[in-house]
């Protein structure tokens, strides 16, 4: 179980935070062992209990996964560990016939407490999914997108990158010199699909100038209303207006749950896109 019980899958690569490294001592007899290893059903629920404490006590998988990235790090495979952790858990609890956090008291008591939810779905707009600025990663997210929002238990906001006419002319268009998102622009309106979506489960708009949407919180906080709250996001772009906004809500609310669910966002490109996460993990942000 020592030797095991960060490796995920018999995968010595398959682990949170930094991977060991094949110069280290006793590497080659560490990997055979874990590779020959028999991946029991102890083995998992060992695994899965390691990543739901931290020194505080219990905590959900999201923040584990975040804590220890933010303090070792990512690598090439911990996109994949995650997805193995997330997914052991879903197994073990499929045998259970209930969540693993009905063991720990205190997680349980804080889901007995009604939060209010709320999604900010980023800049899903024609020009960033399939136009002046789109890639096929952002068209390739956009089923996920609207699943999201029509599953969602909660109040929606939508984003809109906005710009006018002189968009060459500002500081934005002299760095990046490609006109997008000019409002009243077919650019400038909803994927079809995502427009569909929101409009089927209503939505309050947000335009924006920049990046990231400095009226944003205001709103968030005045539909809180003084109850507690979590905000989820996703959209386009992961590393520019994603992150932006994220680390916006985050600053103005620092004892809030603010999430990014990884699957229902793409990056300029994939590198940027994982970055991007890597930055947010680091800033407390769940990445989902």
């Amino acid at each position: 179980i020592c030797l095991t019980h960060s490796f995920l899958g018999n995968d010595i690569g398959c682990t949170c935070g930094r991977q060991l490294s094949p110069m280290s001592e006793g590497y080659a007899e560490v990997k055979a062992f874990v590779e020959a290893h028999e991946n029991t059903l102890y083995d998992k629920i060992i695994q899965t209990c390691d990543l739901l404490c931290m020194h505080s006590g219990g905590v959900t998988l999201e923040q584990r996964i975040a804590d220890v990235e933010s303090r070792k790090g990512t690598h090439v495979k911990s996109a994949a560990h995650r997805a193995a952790a997330f997914a052991q858990k879903a197994e073990l609890e499929a045998m259970l016939g209930h969540s693993i956090y009905d063991f720990y008291e205190e997680l349980e008591q804080r889901r007995r407490i009604p939060m209010k939810q709320f999604l900010v779905v980023v800049d899903m707009q024609k020009d960033f999914v399939d136009g002046a600025l789109g890639t096929a990663e952002a068209v390739a997210i956009v089923p996920a997108v609207t699943r999201k929002i029509a599953s969602f238990d909660g109040e929606i906001f939508a984003t809109f990158d906005t710009h006018a006419e002189n968009y060459l002319e500002t500081a934005e268009g002299r760095k990046l010199p490609v006109t997008h998102c000019v409002k009243g622009t077919p650019g400038w309106a909803l994927d079809a699909a995502v427009a569909a979506a929101l409009e089927s489960r209503g939505y309050t708009p947000v335009e924006k100038k920049t990046f990231g949407s400095v009226d944003l919180p205001g709103l968030i906080e005045k539909a809180a209303g003084g109850e507690a709250f979590g905000v989820t996001l996703i959209g386009l772009c992961t590393d520019i207006c994603v992150v932006s906004n994220a680390l916006l809500l985050k600053a103005h609310f620092p004892e809030a749950p603010i999430a990014v669910d990884a699957a229902c966002c793409a990056g300029v490109t994939p590198a940027a896109h994982e970055a991007a996460l890597a930055t947010m993990r680091s800033c407390q942000i769940d990445i989902l």
